[in-house]
């Protein structure tokens, strides 16, 4: 199931999921942090929670590539963004895997992937460390969590997902589209 959580006034267009409006804004680390919650709530059945963020779009197939080449039985994060900060690119294509640096984080937190258990404790313990309600770095903030907690993260090459925002951020008119905003392979089409 699709849901979409969107910060009041934002321009949101009907489509083929559920719309969920905010009756106040709670900024991004807020409302990133308020989705998982309700995600967690919504969704009791499924044993994986995906939170997407910003303009992302997925490679065409990504569905079907999942169902083939997902681990269920991983114990850690996927990321279907890989930006052209911190990781591997050297690796081969594929998933491949990352300890994520307690200190600094994992960067791009336009698509997580995470077990429901893993969901859960990261709801119960990220709060208290996330960042002021209008302040970024979710990526940072979630990725040390893991690290912290000795989760690894698998990483896909070329990124199954790509920013689409403009020329800056869409949030944060002073930063420049660069090699963390953007991944520097996108596969258009996987399967």
């Amino acid at each position: 199931d699709i849901v979409v959580f969107s910060e009041p006034s934002d321009g949101v267009v009907a489509g083929d999921y559920d719309i969920v409006h905010r009756k106040e804004r709670l900024g991004v680390n807020g409302n990133w942090y308020q989705t998982l919650l309700d995600l967690l709530d919504r969704s009791k059945a499924n044993t994986h929670i995906m939170i997407c963020q910003d303009d992302v779009r997925f490679s065409a197939g990504l569905r079907n590539y999942m169902g083939i080449h997902f681990n269920p039985t991983f114990k850690g994060m996927y990321t279907l963004y890989t930006s052209g900060l911190r990781f591997d690119w050297s690796r081969p294509d594929g998933w491949n895997k990352m300890v994520p640096d307690p200190a600094i984080g994992v960067p791009g937190a336009l698509s997580f992937l995470f077990p429901r258990a893993i969901a859960k404790q990261l709801a119960s313990s990220v709060r208290n460390n996330m960042p002021d309600a209008g302040a970024i770095h979710i990526d940072n903030e979630v990725g040390k969590w893991l690290g912290a907690n000795g989760y690894m993260v698998q990483y896909h090459l070329p990124s199954l997902a790509q920013h689409t925002g403009d020329n800056v951020s869409t949030i944060y008119k002073n930063i420049p589209k660069n090699a963390g905003r953007v991944a520097p392979g996108f596969v258009q089409k996987i399967m």
